[in-house]
């Protein structure tokens, strides 16, 4: 069983994006980033990041409980969960979270989609779920 729920990962980058006062992050970039943390987090450590299945759709992977509660937020940006304590993620896990926030904040949702499948990483075989 994993240490962390997918649900944690995400507020960890939404509390992110919010503390440093950068553009909120769209449901299209936040599961980009879940999906990718937990397909590094494997590759690096040999083991998932948390247990959430991952399904792969017409615009890249998600979190289906994850794409069905910030869903309404449509293209917009999402809102820190003021209770999120950010201390709940832990050494390597924070590390690995910011490599991957730090990596995909400088592009648009829809323009990290475009690249990530212009370069043909767009949909990993890595995905668990």
């Amino acid at each position: 069983m994993s240490k962390y729920t997918a649900s944690q990962v995400a507020d960890y980058f939404l509390f992110k994006a919010q503390e440093e006062g950068k553009e909120l992050l769209s449901n299209l970039k936040l599961q980009r980033m879940v999906c990718d943390a937990q397909a590094f987090h494997l590759d690096l450590y040999g083991e998932l990041l948390f247990d959430d299945p991952i399904e792969v759709r017409e615009y890249g992977p998600v979190v289906p409980k994850l794409y069905e509660a910030y869903e309404k937020f449509g293209e917009q940006g999402i809102p820190a969960d003021s209770a999120f304590d950010p201390s709940v993620m832990e050494g390597d896990a924070v590390d690995l979270l910011d490599e991957v926030y730090d990596m995909y904040t400088e592009f648009a949702g829809i323009r990290l989609m475009q690249t990530l499948m212009t370069t043909g990483i767009g949909n990993r075989t890595v995905w668990v779920g």
